[in-house]
């Protein structure tokens, strides 16, 4: 039992850097558009489980390539334990009906999200259709769903006005997830090269490296201009403080330089302690 508890704790936190991003996108679309209430951030937490679902599912359908590969290998949960064909199917049906009875409050949104959603994660890494392995359309996903997605989620859901600072953080969202995965696909270049198909591998190293450094610079360019025309309010101030420098990595570094996942780590702390903080400020005063 205390094997499987083990397990189930690093399943949770193995990919923090990017549930935690979409927790993240969801609570600001909250704190956007007052009053914050406690219901809200709940849904919050529905959304940031259903992405947790996500890369849950996405790690099991890599597995028979991620083993192949020392350092893969042990970030995967499912090849350092193996779960049977049933068991994942179990487990998956019980984590979308948990996902499904949480939305419900949402009536017909929420059943479209919910469809959508789950269709997003099984598009991306399952069989036959397995975006991530088809050029394009893998860098399409990310732009839709990891960071752009669960902000949107929340308006829609909500019933939120739509304004054009929510537009420009779509869109900043929608940058940053596509530079963040070029930047692990050149990662990862060497040894995908030798098992799947994506974008990079399609097009090169060079032209990965240009385009990233392309798409980080638009982004903060855009939020520089967010900031000081009054399109971003002071409250998200903070926030590109804090990652930029990130940003700014991707755009000076060199070619052959790596992501730095300290980096990473460290910008996802901040970032979440100040949303935590200002989303339990917020349910209490409103």
């Amino acid at each position: 039992m205390r094997g499987w508890i083990s397990w189930g704790f690093w399943l949770l936190i193995n990919h923090v850097d990017a549930w935690g991003v979409a927790l993240n996108a969801s609570l600001i679309a909250v704190l956007l558009h007052p009053p914050t209430s406690w219901d809200a951030l709940g849904t919050a937490l529905i959304i940031t489980f259903a992405y947790i679902l996500g890369f849950a599912v996405n790690d099991y359908h890599d597995v028979a390539v991620d083993r192949e590969d020392p350092k893969k290998a042990a970030r995967n949960p499912f090849v350092l334990r193996p779960m049977s064909r049933g068991w994942a199917r179990v487990a998956f049906i019980t984590s979308i009906t948990l996902i499904c009875i949480g939305l419900l409050p949402h009536a017909g949104r929420g059943l479209v999200i919910f469809a959508l959603g789950v269709w997003a994660l099984w598009a991306y890494s399952s069989p036959p259709l397995r975006l991530k392995a088809r050029p394009g359309f893998d860098l399409l996903m990310h732009i839709m769903f990891v960071e752009t997605f669960p902000y949107a989620v929340m308006v829609i859901l909500r019933g939120y006005t739509v304004t054009w600072t929510d537009i420009l953080l779509l869109t900043l969202f929608g940058l940053g997830s596509l530079a963040s995965q070029l930047e692990q696909q050149a990662r990862d270049f060497a040894f995908d090269s030798l098992h799947e198909r994506n974008f990079t591998i399609a097009v090169g190293l060079r032209l990965n490296h240009a385009l990233m450094r392309a798409v980080a610079g638009i982004a903060v360019a855009l939020a520089l201009t967010g900031a000081i025309t009054g399109g971003l309010p002071p409250m998200i101030v903070p926030y590109g403080l804090m990652v930029l420098p990130l940003m700014l990595h991707r755009v000076i570094r060199r070619k052959t330089q790596g992501r730095t996942r300290t980096m990473s780590y460290v910008t996802l702390a901040g970032v979440t302690v100040y949303t935590v903080l200002l989303s339990i400020g917020a349910a209490w005063l409103f």
